[in-house]
């Protein structure tokens, strides 16, 4: 009777553990005991790994190499960013984890299809040490500042070589993170490496809004915390890309010329676009 019960046991935990993206017999990391330890964690991790899996098989070799870089950084960033004894908001390993590994699930599903462009995540993620004397600025405060930034590409293969997917690719990856520096105006030099900092936190992530051949509608939004804020500050810029004329919209492809459009704007006064310019 006892052998068939730790038979049970044993078959249960090797469902649970297979359920793991890694080796649970080979886990160091606080992460990954953490995840091996955790059935919703454990859930969540193959989850993520199905995601990015499927995303790097639907890309060219190209394109996949830098999805891996990208979810190496982020496991990388993740053992900062979640420690095993952390304080104010990262006090808690296992929710700390749970946030992130729901946030890059939902990231890595963002890929689509319009014709035959393929869209994919791209990310970058930065951690900054807090000061050696360990002040702590507010109650949430974990001792250490953080920052994600992502952005969409179009997947381009070596042998297919797209002057103008490359302009957007440029082109939107710059805008993105110019927003995220937007929270440092005083710095016109910033960059999104230097505008992430100890005292708090900046996410960028996107939307697209509509795509086709021709046009791309994507929505860049930014929020940064600083430990002890009672409220996040968001901004938020919509980038609108002629993929067959190789540049951004301007007004003049919207507005009437001689319109006035400027000056109306600036009263607040509502002025309509002509839609035969679109």
């Amino acid at each position: 009777m006892r052998s068939i019960h730790l038979l049970l046991i044993t078959l249960a935990f090797s469902r649970f553990a297979a359920a793991q993206s890694f080796d649970c017999n080979l886990a160091k990391s606080p992460r990954e005991h953490a995840v091996c330890s955790h059935e919703k964690l454990a859930a969540f991790d193959s989850a993520v790994s199905t995601a990015y899996k499927s995303l790097r098989a639907h890309l060219s070799p190209e394109s996949a190499a830098l999805v891996q870089s990208d979810q190496r950084e982020w496991l990388h960033w993740l053992d900062f960013i979640c420690p095993a004894k952390g304080r104010g908001i990262a006090s808690d390993i296992n929710r700390c984890l749970l946030q992130e590994y729901t946030d890059r699930e939902r990231d890595l599903q963002q890929s689509m299809t319009i014709g035959g462009m393929r869209l994919f995540l791209r990310s970058h993620f930065l951690y900054r040490a807090g000061n050696s004397n360990g002040e702590l600025l507010a109650g949430n405060d974990p001792g250490f500042g953080y920052g994600a930034l992502r952005w969409p590409e179009i997947d381009i293969p070596l042998a297919q070589p797209d002057p103008a997917w490359n302009a957007w690719n440029s082109a939107v990856k710059n805008r993105a993170a110019k927003l995220a520096v937007g929270v440092r105006p005083d710095e016109k030099k910033a960059t999104f490496d230097t505008a992430v900092e100890d005292s708090g936190t900046i996410d960028g992530f996107y939307t697209v809004e509509a795509a086709n051949e021709k046009f791309i509608d994507v929505s860049l939004i930014d929020m940064s915390y600083g430990w002890g804020a009672a409220h996040p500050l968001t901004n938020k810029s919509s980038f609108h890309w002629w993929l067959d004329r190789n540049r951004e919209l301007a007004s003049s492809d919207v507005f009437l010329p001689h319109s006035d459009w400027e000056d109306k704007h600036r009263f607040g006064r509502r002025q309509s676009p002509c839609p035969a310019r679109l």
